[in-house]
């Protein structure tokens, strides 16, 4: 069910035409999805890190995708230039997310929507209990999701956020202001 409500927030804003950016799009979970709203003239632009994951996204066979390596917090692309961004349990895993943000937003044009959903699970634990423990040892259960909320405030305005899964899962969509 909340998978269901996750996919939901992030498409409701999203039209024929539109052109999308999905950062950490991972294997193109997403893309389906999208590609159902944006129809044949739109596009979806897929970035990630890792090579095989977008390898995997590839084999989806999505139209009108570009796939695009590289690390959020160091990406630029055109100011104003998409319809929608997405980022689907990125943010907590990056340690330059407000320079992601801003990026998000800058290539985000006026008046239109940002959706984000992560994470409040502590650090490194999709690495595992000895690295996650490690880390909660030395840093502290880092709360990044008040960070993200603080810098959206900033670059967004009718900010909604829902939380799921008992507060462990969180959906921020924003306008861009």
């Amino acid at each position: 069910k909340d998978k269901e409500q996750i996919t939901e927030t992030q498409n409701k804003h999203i039209i024929r035409g539109d052109r999308v950016l999905d950062i950490g799009c991972g294997t193109g979970l997403n893309f389906a999805y999208i590609e159902e709203k944006v129809e044949d003239g739109g596009s979806i632009f897929g970035l990630d890190l890792s090579l095989a994951m977008l390898k995997q996204a590839k084999k989806r066979n999505c139209r009108n995708v570009t796939l695009i390596q590289g690390e959020t917090s160091r990406m630029r692309f055109p100011a104003e230039y998409f319809d929608g961004v997405i980022s689907t349990y990125l943010l907590t895993t990056v340690p330059g997310y407000k320079e992601a943000l801003r990026t998000m937003c800058l290539s985000l044009k006026r008046g239109r929507k940002i959706v984000l959903a992560d994470d409040r699970l502590p650090s490194g634990w999709f690495i595992g209990p000895a690295f996650m423990l490690k880390n909660l040892f030395r840093q502290g259960w880092l709360n990044y999701r008040k960070g993200i909320i603080e810098e959206l405030k900033a670059l967004t305005r009718d900010m909604k956020i829902t939380n799921h899964l008992l507060g462990l899962i969180f959906i921020i969509s924003a306008t861009k202001k």
